[in-house]
């Protein structure tokens, strides 16, 4: 497998898992001899993610603000680039958004620049970079710009939230997304683009906007994980993400188990492949600096994450259990307080195991819920399916 060392979304990583517990774990087994098919967890994966293409929105601001500008003694001058045209209404058009859109979430970037100026240079601003998130029933403009307050001082802003918008109304039908007369509703930070000239609740409600969409299916990446395949999405994003990129032929072999080696790999990109260097001489006797993961490893027993086996080898092609995985992300999340069940929720499971804290951490969590015969398999190799699953989840859990 290669994983190439690029920055993805950075997870931290915290405190050691202890060589003890990892000494069951089997001869080294690689990669490729994957087991037979087998259901990997009972979570259900999540929906596929979809393109967002050719997205319009019309939204016209605020309509006694056009016809304010409309008077002749404001001298306005209103200026459309970069794609955003005026309607005859003299709302504004903006066309040609891209984005991505999964379960009710997702983000819609619009190209465009407006500009507006007027009393003789004493009113300026500037919107562009227009973005519309996307979050079950709540969504947010985001932009940048710029603007002139009343004495004169320019004000730059950037990735502003300058207003709400009520997104309960998003519709998708088949390969369309459409979203009508949505409020707006101006937001404190974007009311200072328009020099606290609204200042009261009823002043901060803006036009309704409309949004309308194509939506496609993403491009899957590895051949033997096509759209609509278990942890489809997950599997995508994992990629995505850079994490990995499968292995040279292409595939993801997805009921593979993960390496060791692989593992190490892993938490060191998570972790943002910060800025290390591996020893001249190896801590491990079976990991030579010429190991394709020996930086990666040697960072991981630095860390503290593992220390090895007590005979000094690391054993890079071994795969890593279930049980031992847990541990893993529990340590990921800063060891939290959590009080472990008197009673299992798996029956193949005892308060007794080395890692039954942090099992039943992870099932808290809903990174997992185990099997859906009521079992967590704790000394069976993960998957890599499971694993670029349990990642996803983590990742997206609210920390």
């Amino acid at each position: 497998m290669i994983i190439r060392a690029q920055r993805p979304a950075a997870l931290l990583v915290a405190a050691a898992l202890s060589v003890s517990t990892l000494a069951t774990v089997p001869a080294a087994t690689a990669v490729e001899q994957a087991p037979a098919a087998v259901v990997t967890d009972a979570v259900n994966p999540a929906a596929n993610s979809q393109v967002i293409q050719n997205a319009t929105m019309n939204w016209g601001l605020k309509k006694s603000f056009r016809d304010y500008l409309a008077k002749p003694a404001v001298g306005s001058r209103i200026e459309t680039t970069n794609g955003l045209a005026r309607n005859a209404d003299g709302t504004f058009k903006w066309s040609a958004g891209t984005g991505t859109y999964q379960n009710g979430s997702g983000t819609i970037n619009f190209p465009g620049t407006l500009h507006i100026t007027g009393h003789h240079g004493k009113l300026d601003m500037t919107f562009t970079n227009v973005r519309l998130q996307l979050n079950g029933r709540e969504g947010k403009l985001i932009l940048d710009g710029s603007s002139l307050d009343m004495q004169g001082n320019n004000h730059v802003f950037k990735d502003t939230e300058f207003a709400t918008v009520d997104t309960s109304s998003v519709r998708v039908n088949g390969s369309t997304l459409t979203l009508n007369n949505a409020a707006v509703t101006l937001t404190p930070a974007g009311a200072q683009a328009f020099s606290g000239f609204y200042n009261k609740a009823e002043e901060y409600r803006f036009d309704p906007l409309t949004v309308n969409a194509g939506l496609r299916g993403t491009h899957a990446v590895f051949s033997d994980v096509p759209e609509g395949a278990a942890f489809y999405t997950e599997i995508q994003w994992f990629a995505q993400q850079k994490i990995t990129t499968g292995y040279p032929d292409g595939t993801f072999r997805p009921q593979g188990n993960v390496e060791r080696g692989a593992m190490a790999a892993f938490f060191y990109r998570m972790a943002g492949s910060p800025e290390y260097t591996a020893p001249a001489t190896s801590k491990f006797s079976d990991v030579p600096t010429t190991h394709p993961f020996y930086k990666e490893i040697s960072w991981m027993r630095d860390q503290g994450i593992t220390t090895g086996y007590p005979d000094g080898t690391f054993r890079p092609n071994a795969p890593v259990n279930r049980d031992a995985m847990a541990a893993f992300f529990y340590r990921f999340a800063g060891s939290p307080q959590f009080e472990a069940p008197a009673v299992s929720p798996f029956w193949d499971l005892s308060p007794d195991e080395p890692f039954y804290k942090e099992i039943t951490w992870l099932r808290s969590t809903d990174i997992t819920t185990g099997w859906s015969d009521g079992s967590f398999h704790p000394y069976e190799p993960i998957s890599r399916e499971a694993m670029a699953a349990f990642i996803y989840r983590y990742a997206h859990m609210k920390h």
